[in-house]
C-alpha cells in the first residue's frame, strides 16, 4: 500500500534539493538535465499531435507538480487551475508560471479530495503521472471525482507509468513508491464514463538488443563527459522523436522485432471523450 503523506513528504523534499532551473520546473524527478528536457519536448510535441486545446477552455491539471503541463495548456489560451499535494511543488508552479508571463489558479490538496466547489467543472481533465501513486483501492474514487468534474463534452488526458508484463511497484529509498498497472487498466478504469480515442507510448524506445532505455541511459551518464554530451545531444531527438516512434511501433510488429530490448516500465498516453 502506498501511504499519501511518505509520497507528499518526498516531492517537498526532493523539490528543495532540486536545481532551480526552468526545464526542472516544468515537473520531473529526473537527475539529468538533458534527459528532462528531451521529455518535455518530445511529450508536448506527440501531445500536440494527438490533441489541441481550445482557446479560451476550462482545464484542471489534477496532480500537476510544478506546472509542467499546465503551463503548455496555459500557454496555448486555456484558463487552468492546478491542483497538487505537495505546497513546495505549488509553489513551483506558481513561480514558473510568473516567469513566463502567465497565471495559474493553484490549489493545495489530494486528487482524492479536490479543493474544488462542488459547481466547478472543466473541459479538459489532465492527469499525468499521478495515478501510479494511487493505491487500488481509491480508484474509483478518482473515477467518481473526474466524473463529477468534467463538462458534458469534456475529454480527459492520462499520461501514465504502465507495465505491460506487470503490474507490478517500484521502491525507493525516501519512501518512494509507485504501482504499475498493466496499459488496459486506465482503458477499463474510465470505461463506464469515457470513450476511449488514443492510446499510445509517449516516447520511443529504441534501445539496443538486451538493453533497457535505463541501463543505456545509465551506461551514458557513468562519466562527467559523457552526461555533458547527453546533456547537449538529447534534447535534440525530441523534435524527431515521434517519428522513431513510428518506426519503433513498425519494428516491433515486424520479423525484425528481436532487434529491440524490452523496454520495461513506459509512460502511455490515453485521450478519453466523455459519454453522452
Amino acid at each position: 500500500m502506498i501511504d499519501y503523506e511518505r509520497i507528499r513528504s518526498f516531492y517537498d523534499r526532493h523539490r528543495d534539493e532540486q536545481a532551480d532551473d526552468p526545464e526542472f520546473l516544468r515537473g520531473t524527478i529526473e537527475g539529468s538535465l538533458g534527459v528532462a528536457r528531451f521529455r518535455n519536448r518530445a511529450e508536448a510535441r506527440h501531445l500536440s499531435r494527438a490533441f489541441r486545446v481550445t482557446r479560451g477552455s476550462r482545464v484542471l491539471d489534477l496532480g500537476g507538480g510544478t506546472g509542467r503541463w499546465a503551463l503548455y495548456f496555459a500557454e496555448r489560451g486555456a484558463d487552468v487551475t492546478l491542483v497538487e499535494l505537495a505546497p513546495s511543488l505549488a509553489e513551483g508552479a506558481r513561480r514558473n508560471a510568473a516567469r513566463r508571463g502567465y497565471s495559474l489558479d493553484c490549489r493545495v490538496g489530494s486528487i482524492l479530495e479536490p479543493p474544488l466547489g462542488p459547481d466547478e467543472c472543466f473541459d479538459v481533465i489532465h492527469i499525468g503521472n499521478v495515478l501510479v501513486y494511487i493505491n487500488d483501492a481509491d480508484l474509483l474514487h478518482v473515477r467518481a471525482i473526474v466524473r463529477k468534474h468534467a463538462a458534458r463534452a469534456g475529454r480527459l488526458i492520462l499520461r501514465e507509468p504502465v507495465d505491460p508484463h506487470g503490474p507490478s511497484e517500484q521502491r525507493e529509498a525516501g519512501d518512494y513508491a509507485a504501482l504499475f498497472r498493466r496499459p488496459e487498466a486506465y482503458a477499463q478504469l474510465f470505461a463506464a464514463d469515457w470513450q476511449l480515442i488514443y492510446q499510445r507510448t509517449s516516447v520511443s524506445h529504441l534501445v539496443p538488443r538486451g538493453r533497457d532505455t535505463r541501463a543505456v541511459l545509465s551506461s551514458l551518464k557513468s562519466s562527467a563527459r559523457r552526461r555533458r554530451a547527453l546533456d547537449r545531444f538529447l534534447p535534440l531527438v525530441g523534435y524527431v522523436d515521434y517519428e522513431l516512434l513510428v518506426l519503433e511501433e513498425l519494428l516491433r510488429a515486424s520479423p525484425l522485432r528481436g532487434l529491440l530490448g524490452d523496454p520495461g516500465v513506459v509512460q502511455n498516453f490515453y485521450i478519453f471523450d466523455r459519454r453522452a
